[in-house]
């Protein structure tokens, strides 16, 4: 269960200075408004449509314009937690417009930024693009900092997932501005934190990430209220250090990030953190019982939660890489050539990686000819997306299986 639609629920009642109890008089049985904002039972139609009514006055003869704007955030909020992403989506834009209808600005930014949110797990990126952008450019971004920050580091992370990984290094740098420029808070200076060490790492300013990592994101870390927002600080600070080539301390930053978060919490952070680790373990070349362990729990949740086609074939490719790197190449490259087939859903840095790995197997299985395509193919890939450092790689192995033709000759 998610407590999304508990957080609503409880400003809404505060908003207004209604107590639990007074929210829930005639409606619910005692003590069900305190389970609801808490998140330990899902609210029913009815209870939906109760609270809403209560919210906007209906019952006490007031002005009932803003029954509908309670109800569709709700609802959203409703969607978010049961995972009904498409649904999340629609309904907070619509309760975003009706709250820019009411005058309510505040409300408005909260609702598109959910928008945001559900189309990033959706892989909407391009759609998760302009929506922030809007953010950005709202008028409450340019006189309160921290939405700004806020505004600028979901950007940043859109354009992360459509491969437009320089934007993205740009937008994450503002952010971190912006943060520091005031108090905005140790929840918005997390998330600016984690979108620009990630678009650092991925666009090969690996040294500038792991700076941001020593120097502020691990401090601030103690000092989260929430486990699971540290064990996503611990996550990506594994996740620079994979990628500055020190995978000992990747795998021991990921180990603190796997004892923070749980699936009874939140399974799709459980499932996106396991998969994550999976593919920075893999991609290092650690094909130990902790990798297969990484892959074997990703499945299992992303079985439960019915996830993105762009999820399936990373976890696909974890798996494929794994195979090859435990000494079973011929079952590995059937398994990402399966992945590489259906290429078009994933974004230009994960297809390019996907085309390198591919390209690894089928030149350990002597298919030389093949093998310079695919690394060729990614390293064209993550020039376009921007990340220069690993189209070089990508280039070097294709100059290596050259020499080796060149030798054999």
């Amino acid at each position: 269960m998610g407590r999304t639609f508990g957080y609503r629920l409880q400003a809404e009642r505060k908003m207004r200075g209604l107590s639990r109890a007074a929210l829930g008089e005639g409606l619910l049985a005692p003590g069900r408004v305190g389970s609801l904002e808490a998140g330990t039972v899902e609210p029913s139609g009815t209870d939906l449509q109760a609270l809403s009514a209560r919210l906007a006055g209906r019952d006490c003869g007031e002005e009932q314009s803003a029954g509908p704007a309670v109800m569709t955030g709700l609802a959203a909020r409703q969607a978010w937690d049961e995972r009904n992403y498409p649904a999340a989506v629609s309904l907070a834009l619509q309760s975003a417009q009706l709250r820019r209808d009411r005058e309510e600005p505040t409300t408005a930014w909260e609702d598109t930024v959910l928008a945001v949110r559900a189309l990033r797990n959706l892989h909407r990126f391009d759609e998760a693009v302009r929506f922030s952008a809007a953010l950005v450019s709202d008028p409450a971004a340019r006189i309160d900092t921290a939405r700004r920050a806020q505004g600028l580091a979901l950007l940043a992370t859109a354009r992360q997932g459509a491969g437009q990984l320089d934007p993205a290094v740009h937008d994450a740098v503002r952010a971190l501005r912006a943060a520091l420029s005031d108090a905005v808070g140790a929840e918005v200076l997390l998330e600016v934190l984690l979108a620009l060490v990630a678009v650092l790492g991925e666009s090969g300013r690996t040294q500038q990430a792991w700076t941001h990592c020593t120097a502020l994101l691990m401090p601030l870390l103690p000092t989260l209220r929430d486990p699971a927002d540290a064990g996503r600080g611990w996550w990506a600070a594994g996740n620079v250090a994979f990628l500055c080539g020190d995978p000992g301390a990747g795998a021991h930053f990921h180990e603190r990030a796997a004892q923070l978060l749980s699936p009874d919490d939140d399974l799709q952070l459980w499932a996106a953190f396991n998969r994550g680790s999976a593919s920075k373990r893999v991609a290092a070349g650690l094909h130990d019982a902790a990798t297969l362990q990484c892959i074997d729990r990703a499945e299992t949740a992303m079985a439960v939660l019915e996830a993105p086609a762009a999820e399936r074939l990373d976890l696909l490719r974890c798996r494929g890489r794994y195979l090859h790197l435990a000494g079973n190449p011929q079952a590995g490259a059937e398994l990402l050539t399966r992945a590489y087939e259906a290429r078009s859903a994933l974004s230009p840095q994960a297809a390019a990686e996907l085309a390198l790995q591919l390209g690894l197997s089928l030149a350990d299985l002597g298919d030389t000819r093949a093998a310079r395509e695919h690394l060729a193919e990614s390293s064209r890939w993550y020039r376009s997306a921007g990340a220069v450092n690993r189209s070089a790689h990508a280039a070097r192995l294709v100059g290596g299986l050259d020499g080796r033709n060149a030798a054999g000759c």
